[in-house]
């Protein structure tokens, strides 16, 4: 497939030329055509232009989900602007510290998440950053409403300003960084992955044509716009296929429910988390999404189980496991909407189309049955430009012939779908002998009561680490660790037993719904009364 050298407001400007006057985005009550985005993001854009913003300049978008995040996104790409996606969830002291981090010259903030006024927090901490020239309220009108095209100037509408902002959009190249996405690692602050619109556009592109998306649908948006699961299988997706998209500000179970059981939307993407959290909850347990017909379930691994669980409740979606992250825009691998339910609660189905994934050796790498088990590595169209400002991280993410390094543990089974097993530095190492916390987890996981399970390491003297069994047990089971560790016992080698199991209510999350590891470790150090050696479970 030939790839595409569009920008991502080339998008835009064709749904405009097929299908002007249909929905783009919905929220609220609110509506706005695809003209209508395009013509408001043009005066918006004008208007940043008439502040003092550049191509190349770092703008930070902090929002949540909403038609203003989206207006201010591609304002600020028509200029050539690089947005920097900041997550609605940060403190004070971590904004402070991405702002600093990418070089934010100004800062467009909404109103708020739940408590607390974004407002408040950034008029707080701006002594703290020098490059930090202006911030701005996107409650962009005095009404307190989302934007439309009699909110601007005759001036900022004209002729005249209309040619201006086309020969600056002519100066933005496919290859220019569309956006600076987070993701966390290995160092204290995000890291600022720098993705471009050659990314971006070609990535969506294969997703579209896999799920066979068109106008006709309708997309339920509720993972977040900072991720960028939200922007490509999202935003963008939206733009390629012409379907409409329903922004819900953040996930509520009691929101999605009513969206996807009332609405006819027929796309719902998310993580394993959110599906998770709408089938079992129980005062839904009899709602039916019959317009539901297919989605996307990524950004974390799901077992055989839980994916049966969810297909339970939504027996007619088609809803495909897909593979990837932030640094490959994000999508790697994904299941053909015909495989059957087994093939997808097992696998992250097959590798798209002008990607490559190999299979690498490492110092980790084991056998799984008859497959050849390492790092998975890739190569492609996808691949991020590199870590903002961060050249070593960058050099050592990628091997010496050029593939990403996605310290991710898997192989290919015998139909050539991808199988994701773990994390490389998820890796035990005692006395010498690598642990796969995935083995253990799995075995643990056909006790019916147990709901979660998650195996880590622990400093332990000589011989450096010994694995912990985390667990989320139901409140009605009897099962005793006694009963699981002599179960254990019996599957796998001595030094693969876990020391210590610890139970808990629930696991800790991060805001996108993925396990904390390190808030996890820390709470088990404590449990252990092992407090002189938080330090260096960080390394671990």
């Amino acid at each position: 497939m030939e790839l595409s050298k569009k920008r991502i407001f080339d998008l835009l400007k064709e749904q405009v030329r097929l299908n002007p006057c249909a929905g783009a985005l919905e929220t609220q009550g609110f509506v706005c055509s695809w003209k209508e985005l395009d013509d408001i993001s043009d005066f918006l854009a004008v208007r940043m232009h008439n502040d003092c913003i550049v191509k190349g300049m770092h703008v930070g978008i902090w929002c949540c989900n909403s038609p203003k995040w989206v207006y201010t996104f591609l304002a600020l790409i028509k200029l050539g602007a690089v947005p920097v996606l900041i997550n609605t969830h940060y403190k004070p002291d971590e904004l402070r510290a991405v702002l600093d981090y990418a070089d934010v010259s100004v800062l467009y903030y909404g109103r708020g998440y739940r408590e607390v006024l974004y407002g408040d927090v950034v008029s707080k901490i701006e002594k703290y950053l020098p490059k930090l020239k202006r911030y701005t309220d996107m409650n962009y009108n005095s009404k307190g409403k989302f934007l439309n095209c009699e909110d601007f100037s005759k001036s900022e509408k004209s002729a005249a300003a209309m040619e201006m902002l086309e020969n600056i959009k002519k100066g933005v190249k496919c290859d220019d960084t569309a956006c600076i996405i987070f993701t966390s690692g290995t160092t204290s602050v995000p890291k600022g992955v720098m993705l471009s619109h050659y990314n971006i556009v070609n990535n969506s592109a294969a997703t579209v044509r896999h799920m066979e998306w068109c106008s006709s649908d309708k997309m339920c948006i509720t993972v977040p716009l900072f991720h960028c699961f939200g922007v490509t299988s999202g935003i963008v997706a939206c733009m390629i296929s012409g379907a409409s998209a329903y922004l819900l500000p953040h996930f509520s179970t009691e929101e999605v429910w009513k969206l996807v059981t009332e609405g006819g939307y027929t796309i719902l993407n998310g993580v394993p988390s959110m599906f998770l959290a709408m089938v079992r909850k129980g005062e839904h347990y009899k709602d039916k999404a019959v317009s539901l017909k297919s989605g996307i379930i990524a950004g974390s691994s799901i077992i055989k189980r839980d994916y049966f669980e969810i297909m339970n409740r939504f027996p007619d979606m088609k809803l495909q496991p897909s593979y990837g992250q932030t640094e490959t825009s994000p999508c790697v691998s994904i299941a053909d909407p015909d495989d059957c339910l087994s093939d997808k609660a097992t696998s992250c189905g097959k590798v798209i189309e002008d990607v490559e994934v190999r299979i690498a050796d490492t110092q980790v790498m084991s056998c799984n049955g008859r497959f050849k088990e390492g790092e998975i590595q890739v190569k492609g169209y996808n691949v991020m430009k590199g870590y903002y400002k961060l050249e070593n991280e960058t050099m050592h993410s990628f091997t010496e012939d050029g593939w990403l390094k996605t310290g991710d543990i898997g192989y290919f089974n015998e139909e050539g779908r991808l199988c994701v097993t773990g994390r490389i530095k998820d890796i035990i190492i005692r006395g010498g002998e690598n642990i796969s916390p995935g083995e253990i987890e799995e075995l643990v996981r056909r006790f019916d009561c147990i709901k979660e399970a998650k195996v880590i390491g622990i400093p332990a003297g000589v011989v450096q680490e010994e694995p912990v069994m985390c667990l989320v047990v139901d409140k009605k089971s009897d099962l005793s660790d006694d009963t699981i560790k002599q179960y254990l016992s019996r599957k796998l080698a001595d030094y693969k037993v876990p020391s210590h199991i610890i139970r808990f209510l629930r696991f800790p999350v991060k805001s996108n719904g993925k396990l904390d590891i390190v808030k996890l470790k820390s709470m088990v150090l404590n449990k252990l009364e092992l407090n002189n050696l938080k330090e260096d479970v960080n390394n671990v």
